[in-house]
């Protein structure tokens, strides 16, 4: 019986071969018996019957259909739980702050544990990405935990998501779609951690900290920062290669002095100067007309040592924006020894955005190294969730390792009435991470 099946397969097949070749030779070759030939049913069915058996004679061998797609075969799912990261997180001395596993989590994903805890939350809560609803189905779906994970990765290192899957055991494919959506849904937490002082309270605790360093009714310091474009479509490349030499996306930040992001706007060709984009910041013509700000009232000395009281706060820059009350920058050149001395401390001082953005591209290496994706508003999506989590990552060390209105030059110079160098107050909302 074994040896049947084949022979008559082999028959058929021959059968077959023979039938069409005498439809093409004999019937289609001539017009009136094609015609007649075509309208009777019998001859049509029967025509019918040896195309088909023809059709499966000839048809490859294939395995049977075991998947979505025919003629695929799926293996055995991997046990996602038995990947290294999964092992770090359940490590049961991972809550520690002291504890090795503790400190490994932040150095592979430039993020504290709690952090990595309070979005996980966060992404259930809102239910940011479907999770399944049977238990029984789980071993089917990539844990949220590994996900989240891997985005931090590409963030924190800029990893190629192949090295990601061969430690998630997950597909480069989801792991991708996934980076997408997580740094879309990060935006909604924009609002939340990336904000300006929202009252007058706000601002003038701002301020209090620049006021000690000798600039009354400062709030903040302001300067551009390029990100490396390697994705760049060939049409926009001489559109965004600015002086840089390479295409690049410019961010306009605005920053306080604790390193705290007070607001970024969006991408700009590399072409495009900084006074251009600060004519579409924001947070600019709120300092310029916001009722908050211009009714800061600080003093300032004049010549004769008398005080003066002025009104309306201001930001520090750098000499490449306009001459405008509210953009204070140092001055190239000057024969008075004062305003040499005023401009120096200007240069001094506002080196927290430059601070700023050196902390932003070392932890977070994506945006040090070229990035590769090709959609702008992408790109744009992994600069703010960058933003958003410096400043969660900002308030969660500042929380734990600052003191307010501490007087520290009491502990330099004992008996001595002086006042207190540095007021630390964050202008952020407190959240519970």
């Amino acid at each position: 019986m074994a040896s049947s099946a084949p022979q008559r397969s082999s028959a058929a097949a021959d059968a077959a071969r023979a039938a069409r070749e005498f439809i093409i030779s004999d019937s289609l070759s001539q017009s009136s018996h094609a015609s007649m030939f075509f309208t009777s049913d019998g001859l049509s069915a029967l025509t019918g019957v040896i195309l088909k058996e023809m059709v499966r004679a000839e048809r490859p061998h294939k395995r049977p259909r075991q998947g979505g797609i025919p003629g695929r075969t799926i293996g055995p799912r991997p046990d996602y739980k038995q990947s290294i990261w999964w092992k770090l997180i359940h490590h049961p001395e991972i809550n520690d702050p002291d504890s090795r596993a503790y400190k490994q989590f932040r150095l592979r994903f430039r993020v504290p544990f709690p952090i990595f805890r309070y979005l996980l939350t966060i992404a259930r809560e809102r239910k940011w990405f479907p999770e399944p609803s049977n238990p029984k189905r789980e071993f089917l779906y990539v844990p949220l935990e590994l996900k989240i994970l891997g985005a931090l990765r590409v963030l924190g290192r800029g990893a190629v998501l192949d090295d990601i899957a061969e430690i998630t055991f997950a597909s480069e494919s989801v792991l991708e779609d996934f980076f997408r959506q997580f740094c879309v849904k990060m935006l909604t937490l924009y609002d939340e951690f990336v904000v300006a002082p929202g009252s007058a309270a706000e601002v003038a605790k701002v301020e209090a900290v620049y006021r000690h360093m000798g600039f009354p009714g400062c709030v903040g310091s302001i300067d551009c920062v390029h990100v490396a474009w390697e994705g760049c479509p060939a049409v926009l490349r001489n559109q965004y290669k600015g002086g840089k030499g390479y295409p690049s996306i410019a961010y306009e930040v605005v920053c306080d002095h604790n390193l705290f992001i007070l607001g970024t706007t969006c991408g700009f060709s590399g072409t495009t100067n900084d006074k251009t984009i600060s004519r579409y910041d924001l947070f600019i013509e709120e300092v310029k007309r916001g009722s908050r700000y211009i009714n800061l009232e600080f003093k300032l000395m004049q010549a004769d040592g008398s005080w003066i009281t002025h009104k309306g706060a201001w930001l520090l820059c750098d000499g490449g924006y306009h001459r405008w009350r509210c953009m204070q920058c140092p001055t190239r050149h000057s024969s008075d020894a004062d305003e040499r001395r005023f401009s120096r401390q200007i240069e001094a001082v506002r080196k927290d955005i430059e601070r700023t953005f050196g902390v932003l591209k070392g932890r977070f290496r994506i945006l040090k190294l070229p990035v590769r994706l090709r959609n702008k508003d992408e790109v744009d999506n992994v600069f703010w969730t960058c933003a958003i989590l410096h400043n969660m990552i900002r308030k969660f060390d500042f929380q734990k390792r600052w003191e307010a209105d501490v007087d520290w030059t009491s502990y330099l110079f004992a008996g001595l009435a002086t006042r207190p160098l540095l007021v630390v107050s964050s202008p952020c909302p407190t959240v519970s991470l």
